[in-house]
């Protein structure tokens, strides 16, 4: 029998946590008829002449990636068919040359980086039981020096990192009374402890809390959520308004300065 634990580190405390709420998000996206038979069972699938599923289902058919609002779910759009988190992931190296200058080389950039995501998961545990990637990871690199960041649900995110964007969200509130809610952790504020933010802010912290006059691009392993677009030009001008460009998981690009964006750009 197959043991999902054999070969793998003990985890912490923090980590179950954030398992066991993985999972919890898993299973509710699921239909009864899932939930009946397993999502990930084994089994032979049924196809028909056109390869359908008929009765059962093909472990080999694509998933929308976690992240999606509908992650997770069977399907059979082609859009995702290519996606670096559907099916093998890649295969990460150890000693990989520096980011370069966009241009026309996304694809380049987003695969590199992907890889280095991938092995920052893999030594740190970052799936669910199931063994999907839980969360979001970006990644940025500034003079050959690569920075992390996480959303706050992840075992990466410190103490100091919650201090870090606790006290963006107190000067932000400040500076735009119009963002403030009854709870102030409600969207949009939510997007100051999701990854893109976090991995700025420790960059920020390595440069005496400054990233002004830099050229930067972060690469993101899911896609940006709804308000990130909302604060994320103001988290920018906190930093000293660097020029950032936001790469997600399929290319989709996007680049802020001066407290707004300034283009949107994607390939397939």
């Amino acid at each position: 029998m197959f043991d999902p634990f054999v070969g793998r580190r003990t985890l912490t405390p923090e980590q179950w946590k954030a398992r066991a709420e993985a999972i919890q998000a898993r299973l509710q996206g699921l239909s009864i008829d899932e939930l009946m038979r397993g999502s990930h069972g084994a089994g032979t699938p049924h196809g028909g002449a056109q390869g359908q599923r008929r009765g059962g289902y093909d472990p080999n058919q694509p998933r929308v990636p976690a992240g999606h609002p509908d992650g997770g779910e069977w399907t059979d759009d082609d859009r995702w068919t290519g996606h670096p988190l559907v099916g093998a992931r890649f295969a990460a190296s150890r000693e990989l040359p520096p980011i370069g200058p966009l241009g026309g080389r996304i694809p380049l950039i987003l695969r590199r980086a992907l890889q280095l995501i991938e092995k920052l998961r893999s030594d740190n545990l970052l799936y669910d039981l199931f063994g999907d990637p839980t969360g979001s990871v970006s990644m940025l690199e500034i003079d050959g020096e690569r920075f992390f960041g996480s959303n706050s649900r992840l075992p990466l995110y410190t103490s100091r990192d919650q201090a870090e964007a606790d006290g963006l969200r107190e000067k932000l509130l400040r500076k735009y009374p119009e963002l403030r809610r009854n709870n102030i952790g409600e969207k949009p504020m939510d997007a100051l402890y999701h990854a893109e933010t976090n991995v700025l802010l420790r960059a920020a912290r390595k440069f005496g809390g400054t990233l002004a006059g830099r050229k930067l691009e972060v690469v993101t392993d899911r896609p940006m959520c709804g308000t990130c677009p909302m604060m994320l030009p103001k988290v920018g001008l906190e930093l000293g308004n660097p020029t950032v460009t936001f790469i997600g998981p399929r290319g989709e690009a996007r680049t802020m300065r001066d407290g707004e964006w300034t283009d949107l750009r994607g390939y397939e």
